[in-house]
C-alpha cells in the first residue's frame, strides 16, 4: 500500500468513523487497513454498504513532535521505497530524552507497519545519533520469517510447544541460556523476561501436537517456543529449517548468535549473502 496519510494516521492513534444504513462504527486506524491475507479485493475494512465519514484525531499526542518523510529511488518514480511517520513525546523526567513514541512505515508491505520494537527501544534514550543508529538497525528487521520443525521420531509428551500470538508482542523475549539462566544480550530493558505460560494459562495460549515423522510445524521466528524434557526413554530427533522473505536484512546483534557465522563480512542493512544463504526458487 502506498498511502502517505496512512502511517501518519496510525502514528497519531486516529479513529476512522464508518457509517452505513445499519448505524455507525469506529475503527482504529491501525486496524482500518487490510492486506491480501485478510481480503485480497479490499484495502480497508469498509464493507460494500459503508462509507468513511470522519477521521478523529485524539488529543493524546498534543504537544508531541511529529515527523514524516517519503523516500524515493528517483524523482520520476510515483511510488516511494518507504515513507515513515512518527510522533514522539519528551520524557517526563528528562525532557532531553525520548518518552513515548509511535513509529510507522508504509510502502514496505501490503499494509502500514508499526515498528513496535523501535518504539520500545528508543523510550528513555537520548535524542542523538547513537539512538538513531540503534533504531535504524531494528527497523530493517524482516517481517517475513518462517521456521519449520519436523520430527524424525514420533513425539507425544515432548513435542514442540508454541505460545500463540507471541510473535506480535511489542517486546521480544530476552534470549536466555537455560542451564545458567543468564541472558544472551546485555540490554535486558529492551526485552521482556521469559514468561511461564504454564503458571498463567489464562494469559498465554500454548499450542502443541503429538507428531509423527512427516508432520511439521511452521511458525514465525519471534514465536516463543520450546519443549518439555524428554522422559520417554526413546530418542526425540527433529529437523529444523529457517526461511526468510526478500525483506530480510542483516542486523548486528549485541550477543552471540546460534549458530555463529564468523567471517560473513555483512554490514547492517545488507541483504543476506546468497553464497551463504541459498535462494529457493
Amino acid at each position: 500500500m502506498e498511502n502517505p496519510s496512512a502511517p501518519a494516521l496510525i502514528a497519531l492513534e486516529a479513529q476512522m468513523v464508518i457509517r452505513s444504513t445499519k448505524g455507525e462504527r469506529v475503527v482504529n486506524a491501525e486496524d482500518y487497513f487490510v492486506g491480501p491475507a485478510i481480503n485480497i479485493t479490499h484495502m480497508t475494512v469498509l464493507q460494500p454498504d459503508e462509507l468513511l465519514t470522519a477521521i478523529r484525531i485524539p488529543a493524546t499526542w498534543a504537544g508531541a513532535q511529529f515527523y514524516f518523510e517519503k523516500v524515493r529511488d528517483r524523482q520520476v518514480w510515483d511510488f516511494p521505497l518507504v515513507n515513515v511517520a512518527s510522533a514522539i513525546k519528551p520524557d517526563k523526567s528528562n525532557g532531553a530524552n525520548i518518552g513515548e513514541a509511535r513509529v510507522v512505515v508504509n510502502a514496505v508491505a501490503a499494509t502500514p507497519k508499526r515498528l513496535k520494537a523501535v518504539e520500545v527501544a528508543i523510550a528513555g534514550k537520548p535524542r542523538d545519533e547513537a539512538t538513531a543508529d540503534m533504531a535504524g538497525k531494528l527497523a530493517v528487521e524482516g517481517a517475513q520469517t518462517l521456521s519449520f520443525w519436523a520430527p524424525v521420531d514420533p513425539v507425544k509428551e515432548a513435542s514442540l510447544r508454541c505460545v500463540a500470538g507471541s510473535h506480535k508482542w511489542p517486546r521480544a523475549v530476552m534470549p536466555t541460556r537455560w542451564l545458567s539462566e543468564t541472558s544472551f544480550y546485555p540490554n535486558p530493558e529492551l526485552y521482556m523476561p521469559v514468561p511461564d505460560p504454564d503458571a498463567e494459562p489464562d494469559k498465554y495460549k500454548v499450542v502443541e501436537w503429538a507428531m509423527e515423522p512427516g508432520d511439521a510445524v511452521a511458525f514465525n521466528y519471534k514465536t516463543l517456543h520450546g519443549a518439555r524434557g524428554n522422559l520417554a526413554g526413546t530418542r526425540r530427533r527433529a529437523f529444523s529449517l529457517r526461511l526468510l522473505g526478500d525483506d530480510a536484512r542483516y542486523v548486528t546483534r549485541p550477543g552471540r548468535t546460534s549458530p555463529p557465522f564468523p567471517g560473513h563480512d555483512m554490514v547492517d542493512g545488507q541483504r543476506l549473502r546468497e553464497d551463504w544463504f541459498p535462494v529457493l526458487i
